[in-house]
C-alpha cells in the first residue's frame, strides 16, 4: 500500500495486515499507520537492513550472473551491497 486511500480499499476488501514498501518516506508511513489505526488493520514495513534487491519475479541479479530466475543460488548474497550500473 503506497496511500492512506489504497489502505482503505484493501481493509474494505477484508485485509487485516499490509506491508508498506521499503522506499516509502517516513511521513509517508506515519500517515498510512495513522490510518491503519482508525481501520483496525496493522501494518509492517522495514525499517532497519538493506533494501530488497528485488521484489518481482524478473530479478536482474541472476541475469547479470548468468542465471536464470527460477535457478539463482541467490547469486544476489555475493554482492550485498549491490552492483554498480554501466
Amino acid at each position: 500500500a503506497y496511500s492512506e486511500d489504497t489502505l482503505a480499499h484493501l481493509a474494505a476488501n477484508g485485509a487485516h495486515h499490509v506491508c508498506l514498501p521499503p522506499e516509502l518516506p517516513a511521513r509517508s508511513v506515519a500517515v498510512i499507520a495513522d490510518k491503519a489505526k482508525s481501520l483496525g488493520v496493522t501494518v509492517e514495513t522495514q525499517v532497519y537492513g538493506r533494501m530488497p534487491l528485488a521484489l518481482s519475479a524478473r530479478c536482474y541479479h541472476a541475469r547479470a550472473h548468468g542465471r536464470v530466475k527460477d535457478n539463482c543460488q541467490f547469486v544476489c548474497g555475493e554482492d550485498a551491497d549491490g552492483m554498480n550500473l554501466k
